[in-house]
Parts: structure tokens; C-alpha cells; sequence
């Protein structure tokens, strides 16, 4: 009988949590991840040990393996160890190896016991690890600088490096082209304590010098150290590295040196602006433009870049803070003036070194030039109008033209030559110049008008040479302008009428005067004056002059400058009863060298005039003309009075003489006649007798009308002398 006994061992499990905390609180973040290690041992012999991983990612227990191979995580993140010998079992995590920074801060139990079939009861115990951590950000920064990101190329970029020291030996070190990239370096791992930033150059990665710069460094915080302290990503200790770049620059100078027909000279001769380029030889170009402004043959001022600059004592113009390297100098030749050349240059290069103020590099251009001058002034010999008698647009519209080698032509204007007394040019190459003035006909107000203008050269007709030579010595041409003003003629008549006919009788004889005025300024005024003799024209004159009577009548006014005149009758001082009764024209155009059709005009002047004839009579009287003496005679006064206070007085002696008294130029209208005794005149006193006077007609009133001499109005006046008893 074989009795068979059959051991089974007595086993159970336990199981292993692990829990992750980030400056004491559980996080999803990676800054605690990592793999953590344990061990399970038994206490009782023989020894049973296994070894447990967990690992975490993202802050939760993502995997696991015992003796390595994969195990399972249950859903309370619990890892069971199964089929272990029932007894006490110790369980410990690996510290030794926890990244700097993470520390086991609890562990609910070290020992547990696992029991037979323990499966509904599996003891476990929870690791809990923490870890204290910092953020570090590092920025980069131009301000103020003279090259920025967008200047440096790669390689230069990668020369750029930090190194970032900290507690536990830490270090990292990257390169500007990585903080470029996300724009900052930022570490949210780093165990709290002092952190040292430091920027260098790595002076053996080939290009990765910034050449011809000076870099100064700079940092936000501490020289480069700052602390980390707990916290997290979204609020990092921060250091900005500020990098400063200066350019390294010097200086070089340029003179100008200028000669006129083969000499230095202090004259306004080769006076110009004179341009120059200054040009680096290496990438990026820079490029300057000097200009040299030459006074009187030396150099009085001058520009950089169109900024005004200094000449120095040594007449050098220096172009500063150039980047170092070398410069080509150039001259503008293409634009200088006719006849001027480059004719030397001591140097078309130069190097530029770092803060060369003491040894500045510099250049000097000579230029040279032949000239000649011409000189032309402006005559008005023989002229009737001369410089003041024309205006600014007459003057303006005058110009002359200047025509001479390669192409050289230069216009100006009399107003230019009136402003200096003449034009000169002191700058022209030598050879033939032609001088021509024209009248520009499309300036408005240039024209002088009824003026002939007639030009002439003092040389060859506006032809001339010109030679090597100074301003004092120039050629010189003459333009001589004479104006010959356009004149021409009108005429002027002068008929007169008596009572509606032409007479030949002296009742409208008179010196009758005419003015005869220019519209236009400047007022040209002539006086005429024509005298009616017997009804006849018989003489004139002009402006006091003895003028000529044509065979038509009419009094020719000669050498009026053409144009509009008026001409009116002085009517004012027209005899009583005269007026002015007709004028065919009271304007007539003058038109140049108008002999053969002159304009004119025909003033008709009318006068209405009538007759009075005083008679006297003795009838019925005691006393006739033959009783009485000769003073009595003259004591006897008749007076006639009438309009326009007529007044004629005269005596019966008078009327005796030529057995009447008459007037046969009298305005129409109503006359009075009055006699009456001068008892002043001795002896004219008619004694013992009684005067009594009678009229034949309206008591000596009478009206006289429009006659002639042969039918006057008549006036008897009678005195009839009575004896006295």
C-alpha cells in the first residue's frame, strides 16, 4: 500500500500603488514622470524577492512589470503581485535612483502579509513621491542695437550660445537659433535654487563671426543669475539677454582742387559744385555723395548726403563713422561743366580703420579748365526810346541767344542785362560765339508797340571770337537798339456860319482853338488855333507855331505817334451867340506814314445875330441939330442895353457923324434905348430951353430878331427943344 501525500503551498498577492504629486499637488503634466522601481522580499526563508516598475506618464501610472515582465494596472492604479507564499512580505522603492528633485514623502504600509487565497482582501500599500520644481525662461533681445535678428544669418545665429548652471550640476546649453525658433528657452524642471545665464560666441564655428561690430552683452537680472523658485511653466523666472551690437567705424577726407588755364585762381571761373561718391567695397554697399562747392577758386562749402559738412583748415572734407573696409572715391566727371576735366586723383581708394581719427586716409582731385569770356552790353544810341522808357515785360521780352562750341547756348533777357549793367560769361570754351537778339512776340505786354526797331552789332553782325582768356579781358559785342516811333497825320477845318449861311462878313470873325489828345498814355496834347477872317479861315497855328492852311482848308497836325486821338473845340470861350454846331468826327485814328489818305474833321460853328440902327430927330422942336454946339452935341448919351448884358453908350455926335448909330452883330432878344444929358460936361447944357424926349418905338424897347445889316431893327428917338417964356 503506497500512501501518497501531496504538498500544495499555501499562497495569496498583494499589491503596489504609486502616486505622483508636483509641488504637493497631484498634475497631468511630464515634470514628475519617470519609471519607479520596488521590491517585494519575504521575510521567512527561504528569501523570495521581485522586482516592481511603474510607470508614470503624464502624472498617472500609464505601465508596469514584475521581474520584467508586463503586469497589469488594475482601475484604482493598484499593481498586484499574485501567487506569493503566504507570510510577511517587506516592500520597498528604489530612492536611490528618483530623479534630483523627487523624494518619497509617504508610503501608506512597508510590510504586508498575504494570506491563503487572499483574493477578495489583497493587502496593498501607496507610494507617494514629490517633487518641488522652477521654471527658467530665457529671452533674447536688440534693443538698441544696430543689427537685429533679421541681419544675422544662420550661421552667426548658431555661433550665439548660452549656457544655463544650476543646483545638482545641472547645465544646458543651446544656441540663439533655438530660442529663435520658438522665440524663448524655457525649462519647467528645474529644481528650485540659484541659476547662473551666460551668452558667448563660439569662435570656432566657421561664419559664425559678426565682423566689424563691437558686441556688448547685457543681462535683465543679476549679471546673468537669477533664482528659480517653485512654481510653474505659466510663470517662469525670467532672464532677457540683450546683445548691443555697435559698428566699428573710421574715417577718410577728400580736398578739391580746381585750376583755370593751367593756374590756381581765387575767380568765380571754375566755380561750381562738384559731386562725389564714396563707395564701400564690401556687402551691404554703402554709398555716400559728398558735393565740394567752389568760391572764388576755393572751397567754401560743402554737403554729406545733402546734410551740410565741415571743410577743414587743411580744406579736407572728412566723411565720418564709416563702417571699416575699404572705399572706392569717385568723381562725377559726367556732369561737369564744358571744358572742365579730372586731371588728377592721388588716390581712387581707401581703407577705413577702426577709430582712425588720428591718421585719417584721404584723397585729392584736381580739376582744370581753359575758358574765355564774353561780354555784351546793350545800346540805345540814336534811339527815341531808351532803357527807361520801356517796361519790365518790354524788357523781359527782349532776348538774346548765345550760341557757340559743343553745343553751348545761352538765352537771357534785357531785364537781366539792366539788373548788373551787362552779361558776362566767364566760363565758355573757346572759339566762334554767335550773338542774336529777337523780340519774344508770344509775352504778353513784351511788345512795344508803334515803335520801328531796327538792331545792329558792334562785331561781324553778332559774330565774334572768343579766346583763353580772364573776366577782365573779355570779347565783347555791342547790341545797339533804336527805336523810331511810328507817326502819322490828321487834319482839322473850320467852317462858320451866320444865321444858317457861310458868310463873308466879320460877324463871326474870331481865333477859334482846338486841342487835339492821345488816348493812350502817354498823353500826347496838341493846341491848334485857326483864325476866321471875313468868314474865311486865315491863319493857324500849332502849339504857337505859324501852321499852313491847305487848299482844302484844313490845318494839317503832322508827327503824331499812331494811334486814337480826340479833338474837341474850346466852346467855352466861344463869342456870344456862337456855338458849336456840327463836328463830322470827334476821334480819328493816326495811322503810320498815313500822307496820302490823312483822317479829319470838320467843325461848324453858327452864330444867329440881328441889326439895331439908332436914328435921331428934331421934329415939332425949336431947337435943331444946326442951333446946337458941339459940346451940347456930345452931352447928348444914348445907351443901349441887352441881353447878355450888352451895353453900348455912345453920343449923338456919333450918330451925326454918320447919320446913325448901328450894331449888326447882336445876340436875338428884347434892347432898351435910353437917352439921356451928361450934365458933367461943361458947356453941354442946353439953356432956357425944356428937353422933352419921345421913342419911336415901345418908350426905347425894342426886340431885335435874326438879320442882316440891311434890315435892322430901328430905334427913332426924337427931341423936340420948347423955348422957355
Amino acid at each position: 500500500m503506497v500512501v501518497t501525500n501531496k504538498y500544495t503551498q499555501d499562497v495569496g498577492a498583494l499589491k503596489i500603488k504609486k502616486v505622483v504629486k508636483l509641488n504637493g499637488a497631484e498634475t497631468d503634466t511630464k515634470l514628475v514622470d519617470d519609471t519607479y522601481t520596488f521590491t517585494v522580499t519575504s521575510e521567512k526563508a527561504p528569501t523570495i524577492q521581485h522586482t516592481v516598475t511603474i510607470t508614470i506618464e503624464d502624472g498617472t501610472a500609464k505601465s508596469a512589470t514584475i521581474d520584467g515582465e508586463e503586469a497589469e494596472i488594475n482601475s484604482d492604479g493598484f499593481v498586484e503581485i499574485k501567487d506569493l507564499p503566504v507570510g510577511w512580505y517587506g516592500i520597498e522603492e528604489d530612492t536611490e535612483h528618483l530623479k534630483y528633485g523627487v523624494s518619497l514623502t509617504n508610503q501608506t504600509a512597508n510590510r504586508l502579509e498575504v494570506t491563503k487565497d487572499n483574493t477578495n482582501n489583497i493587502p496593498g500599500t501607496v507610494f507617494t513621491n514629490g517633487k518641488e520644481v522652477g521654471s527658467l525662461k530665457v529671452t533674447k533681445s536688440f534693443e538698441g542695437s544696430e543689427l537685429g535678428a533679421n541681419d544675422l544669418t544662420d550661421k552667426q545665429k548658431q555661433a550665439i550660445e548660452f549656457t544655463v548652471n544650476g543646483p545638482n550640476n545641472y547645465s544646458k546649453t543651446f544656441t540663439y537659433a533655438e530660442i529663435e525658433a520658438a522665440g524663448y528657452w524655457q525649462d519647467d524642471n528645474l529644481p528650485v535654487g540659484e541659476y547662473t545665464v551666460k551668452e558667448k560666441i563660439n569662435t570656432e564655428l566657421e561664419g559664425g563671426q559678426v565682423i566689424d561690430y563691437t558686441l556688448d552683452t547685457s543681462y535683465s537680472i543679476g549679471g546673468g543669475k537669477t533664482s528659480v523658485t517653485a512654481s510653474t511653466s505659466s510663470n517662469p523666472a525670467e532672464m532677457v539677454v540683450t546683445n548691443k551690437y555697435t559698428q566699428d567705424v573710421g574715417a577718410l577726407k577728400i580736398k578739391k582742387v580746381v585750376k583755370l588755364n593751367g593756374a590756381e585762381t581765387d575767380t568765380k571761373l571754375v566755380d561750381d559744385t562738384y559731386t562725389f561718391t564714396v563707395t564701400s567695397e564690401k556687402a551691404p554697399t554703402i554709398q555716400h555723395t559728398v558735393t565740394i562747392t567752389i568760391e572764388d577758386g576755393t572751397a567754401k562749402s560743402a554737403t554729406i548726403d545733402g546734410e551740410e559738412a565741415e571743410i577743414n583748415s587743411d580744406g579736407f572734407v572728412e566723411i565720418k563713422d564709416l563702417p571699416v573696409g575699404w572705399y572706392g572715391i569717385e568723381e562725377d566727371t559726367e556732369h561737369l561743366k564744358y571744358g572742365v576735366s579730372l586731371t588728377n586723383q592721388t588716390a581712387n581708394r581707401l581703407e577705413v580703420t577702426k577709430d582712425n581719427t588720428n591718421n585719417i586716409p584721404g584723397t585729392v582731385f584736381t580739376n582744370e579748365k581753359e575758358v574765355g569770356s564774353l561780354k555784351v552790353t546793350k545800346s540805345f544810341e540814336g534811339s527815341e526810346l531808351g532803357a527807361n522808357d520801356l517796361t519790365d515785360k518790354q524788357k523781359q521780352a527782349i532776348e538774346f541767344t548765345v550760341n557757340g562750341p559743343n553745343n553751348y547756348s545761352k538765352t537771357f533777357t534785357y531785364a537781366e542785362i539792366e539788373a548788373a549793367g551787362y552779361w558776362q560769361d566767364d566760363n565758355l570754351p573757346v572759339g566762334e560765339y554767335t550773338v542774336k537778339e529777337k523780340i519774344n512776340t508770344e509775352l504778353e505786354g513784351g511788345q512795344v508797340i508803334d515803335y520801328t526797331l531796327d538792331t545792329s552789332y558792334s562785331v561781324g553782325g553778332g559774330k565774334t571770337s572768343v579766346t583763353a582768356s580772364t573776366s577782365s579781358n573779355p570779347a565783347e559785342m555791342v547790341v545797339t537798339n533804336k527805336y523810331t516811333r511810328d507817326v502819322g497825320a490828321l487834319k482839322i477845318k473850320k467852317v462858320v456860319k451866320l444865321n444858317g449861311a457861310e458868310t463873308d462878313t466879320k460877324l463871326v470873325d474870331d481865333t477859334y482853338t482846338f486841342t487835339v489828345t492821345s488816348e493812350k498814355a502817354p498823353t500826347i496834347q496838341h493846341t491848334v488855333t485857326i483864325t476866321i477872317e471875313d468868314g474865311t479861315a486865315k491863319s493857324a497855328t500849332i502849339d504857337g507855331e505859324e501852321a499852313e492852311i491847305n487848299s482844302d482848308g484844313f490845318v494839317e497836325i503832322k508827327d503824331l505817334p499812331v494811334g486814337w486821338y480826340g479833338i474837341e473845340e474850346d466852346t467855352e470861350h466861344l463869342k456870344y451867340g456862337v456855338s458849336l454846331t456840327n463836328q463830322t468826327a470827334n476821334r480819328l485814328e493816326v495811322t503810320k506814314d498815313n500822307t496820302n489818305n490823312i483822317p479829319g474833321t470838320v467843325f461848324t460853328n453858327g452864330k444867329e445875330v440881328g441889326s439895331l440902327k439908332v436914328t435921331k430927330s428934331f421934329e415939332g422942336s425949336e431947337l435943331g441939330a444946326n442951333d446946337l454946339t458941339d459940346k451940347q452935341k456930345q452931352a447928348i448919351e444914348f445907351t443901349v442895353n441887352g441881353p447878355n448884358n450888352y451895353s453900348k453908350t455912345f453920343t449923338y455926335a456919333e450918330i451925326e457923324a454918320a447919320g446913325y448909330w448901328q450894331d449888326d452883330n447882336l445876340p436875338v432878344g428884347e434892347y432898351t434905348v435910353k437917352e439921356k444929358i451928361n450934365t458933367e460936361l461943361e458947356g453941354g447944357q442946353v439953356i432956357d430951353y425944356t428937353l422933352d424926349t419921345s421913342y419911336s418905338v415901345g418908350g426905347g424897347k425894342t426886340s431885335v430878331t435874326a438879320s442882316t445889316s440891311s434890315n435892322p431893327a430901328e430905334m427913332v428917338v426924337t427931341n423936340k427943344y420948347t423955348q422957355v417964356m
